[in-house]
């Protein structure tokens, strides 16, 4: 049997068995802290290039999470992660970095960060064509929100800052008061608003998550301009059948002020580029199917649809894209109800395969 991950631990090949179906499953070595878990990726963006990394997953268990696994059930709250990953691709780009997701209080608080360093040789695009240039830098994300009461709305505030590095290769002698360098820091701060019922949130099969947070960044907080962010997004899950799975996610995006190109709202759906369809608007959906065909193995079909328009006239104007593609999951830790597979996606003459870890959103 082939699984898209390794599992490191001490122990023989038995305990990595399930009692209550026989089945592989690393549950128990992650919730002890014996093991964690390597997610292997292709990368196989257009803009950057094919090439490949490894994610690992350290999972943290609370004191009611012991006594539910204990037990062989399912746990209810959401666990604290951390992770560390690292990547490259033929263009020379890469990337290393970490972060963590932390529940506490009972999933009354939430917590959500990382940062990182890397390279990026991406292209970007003007119409039809693409012009080379090169990012590299830090960036810094943090998020906490609170439980509001008993319900199920969070709210808090997000920090991003990022400093960059930026070379553009435009293909044609430029005047010397054009530069084709320059150094560019950012920093927004904004709050977050979220509602979450989602019965789990790694494979959901029930739920809703809404999440509308707009980021402000100002010369105040040290960024080199002044524009605003606005991101939307939501994802529901039904369970129309005792096997099948339908789910639905719409994203959107909306910049104003002096927003830096690279900064720029995208479509962003499996099998489109990351940064083909830019401009100061974008709007991206996808429609999942996922049906259990046998035991933990699962079958995924999803649709999409993008658009980004805005009013920057060197960009390619309004535009609408399709996307589509299937893959598969295996459940892996039962406990967690984590799955993880291959999707294979295509849009408008592209196709591209990644590792995934849940949905794949």
């Amino acid at each position: 049997m082939w699984l898209p991950t390794l599992v490191f631990a001490q122990g023989a090949m038995d305990e990595f068995m399930d009692p209550t179906d026989g089945q592989f499953d690393v549950s128990n070595f992650l919730l002890e802290k014996r093991g964690f878990l390597l997610n292997p990726f292709v990368i196989t963006e257009p803009s950057i290039g094919y090439g490949g990394g490894a994610t690992l997953l350290f999972f943290h268990e609370s004191a009611e999470d012991k006594k539910k696994r204990e037990k062989g059930d399912v746990l209810g709250l959401p666990p604290s992660v951390s992770f560390v990953l690292g990547g490259g691709t033929e263009t020379d780009s890469w990337l290393a970095g970490g972060g963590h997701f932390g529940s506490y209080l009972k999933d009354r608080i939430r917590y959500q960060g990382g940062a990182g360093y890397g390279e990026f040789n991406i292209d970007f695009y003007v119409g039809d064509r693409d012009i080379d240039y090169t990012l590299k830098g830090v960036f810094v994300s943090n998020q906490l929100v609170a439980r509001l009461a008993d319900s199920n709305f969070f709210l808090g505030g997000r920090h991003l800052f990022t400093r960059l590095d930026s070379e553009v290769d435009f293909g044609i002698p430029l005047p010397s008061f054009i530069p084709d360098s320059f150094i560019f820091v950012s920093s927004g701060v904004g709050p977050v608003l979220r509602f979450d019922n989602r019965d789990n949130i790694f494979t959901p099969d029930t739920g809703v998550e809404i999440e509308i947070a707009p980021l402000f960044y100002t010369e105040e907080l040290g960024s080199d301009a002044d524009y605003q962010v606005l991101q939307t997004t939501s994802r529901g899950y039904a369970p129309v059948h005792e096997k099948l799975v339908l789910a639905l996610r719409v994203d959107s995006e909306w910049s104003f002020g002096d927003t830096p190109f690279f900064a720029l709202p995208a479509v962003r759906a499996r099998g489109v580029p990351a940064t083909r369809y830019q401009n100061e608007y974008s709007v991206s959906s996808e429609f999942q199917a996922r049906w259990n065909v046998w035991k933990r193995w699962s079958l995924i079909g999803f649709a999409g649809l993008g658009w980004s328009g805005g009013d920057i006239d060197a960009l390619d104007g309004s535009k609408f894209v399709p996307s589509g593609g299937g893959g598969f999951r295996y459940l892996i830790a039962r406990l967690l109800k984590l799955q993880m597979g291959m999707d294979f996606a295509g849009s408008e003459g592209e196709f591209v395969f990644y590792f995934q870890i849940g949905t794949g959103w």
